[in-house]
C-alpha cells in the first residue's frame, strides 16, 4: 500500500481507493472518515 499523504492531490482516490479494498481496515486507519461515509449513506 502506498504511503498515504494528505497533502497529495490524488488524496482523495487513494482514500475511495482504501475503501473498496477492506471498509475494516479504511476504519482503524481514519475512523474519523469512515464514521463520515457511514453517516453520507
Amino acid at each position: 500500500m502506498d504511503d498515504i499523504n494528505l497533502g497529495s492531490k490524488n488524496w482523495r482516490n487513494k482514500k475511495i481507493n482504501i475503501y473498496n479494498i477492506n471498509n475494516e481496515i479504511a476504519e482503524k486507519i481514519f475512523p474519523e472518515l469512515y464514521e463520515i461515509k457511514i453517516r453520507g449513506k
